[in-house]
């Protein structure tokens, strides 16, 4: 068996960016331009994305959106925030890789 080398703190946003991608509805780039201050209690303002470079441009549609954040999705992104020693809000997360 390989022993599992990810830091407690890569687990944790591994499985906060599953279920973002498995419960929110955005999509990977969406995901990798969020800020920590687009995600409110209930919902999150979708306006930017990312190329995998991390380039920013704008979302597939084009348009600006937000959509419903399920309390499950905000309890593993309030945690993941905590775990990263709260962060500015205008810095990009949470699939941001360090």
């Amino acid at each position: 068996m390989i022993p599992d080398e990810r830091t407690t703190l890569t687990r944790l946003r591994d499985a906060t960016i599953v279920t973002m991608l498995a419960y929110d509805g955005e999509r990977p780039g969406e995901l990798r331009g969020q800020r920590w201050s687009d995600i409110l209690t209930k919902t999150i303002l979708i306006e930017r994305a990312t190329d995998p470079d991390g380039t920013l441009k704008a979302t597939k549609p084009g348009e600006r959106r937000t959509t419903r954040l399920l309390s499950v999705v905000y309890e593993d992104l309030e945690r993941y925030y905590i775990a990263c020693g709260s962060p500015s809000l205008d810095s990009l997360s949470p699939a941001r890789r360090r």
